[in-house]
């Protein structure tokens, strides 16, 4: 995918000691990618973030960070969802997810999952259920067509979301049928 600069916004604004610019992209989809980029009060480049929508699932009791990646003490509890509306940056690879205000966690603690909107999956053949620890919990059936609404990968495996808290492979199913 080509990205080409098209805007370079002159907006300035001062965060907790922190500058931020945005510069905007546009692919060749027409689709606006924003990014932030982060400097210290010194004027030194630290960094960006993007603006995602997403969401992600503890794998285990958590700590939190603030934003400038230090841990606050804080935890978030095993198998707990949470909206994430920033993934913070750094040399072209995810850091940090936004939780909260000045709250973050990293990547290597949770599952990101990605809404993809309504979606139709039919099962290729008998396709077994997982619940969000790995456990099989079911069966969809050879040829019944399901709405999904979410996506995510687990240990490289894509998976989508057929109902609360079960998901089935994307590989036993075919998508948008």
């Amino acid at each position: 995918m080509k990205l080409t600069k098209i805007i370079f916004a002159g907006a300035v604004a001062l965060s907790l000691g922190a500058m931020t610019t945005t510069q905007v992209f546009a692919t060749a989809d027409n689709d606006n990618v924003s990014t932030n980029n982060q400097y210290d009060s010194d004027g030194y480049y630290n960094g960006s973030y993007q603006v995602i929508n997403g969401e992600v699932q503890t794998n285990g009791d958590i700590a939190i960070y603030n934003d400038k990646g230090t841990a606050t003490g804080r935890t978030l509890s095993a198998g707990s969802y949470w909206i994430a509306d920033r993934m913070y940056m750094s040399e072209g690879k995810p850091v940090l997810y936004r939780v909260s205000t000045n709250e973050w966690v990293k990547p290597a603690d949770v599952t990101f999952i990605n809404p993809i909107g309504r979606t139709l999956v039919q099962a290729t053949n008998p396709a077994s259920l997982y619940d969000s620890t790995g456990a099989v919990v079911g069966t969809l059936p050879k040829g019944v067509t399901y709405v999904t609404d979410q996506r995510k990968t687990v240990n490289g495996e894509i998976m989508y979301r057929v109902s609360t808290d079960q998901w089935v492979k994307a590989t036993d199913v075919l998508i948008g049928r």
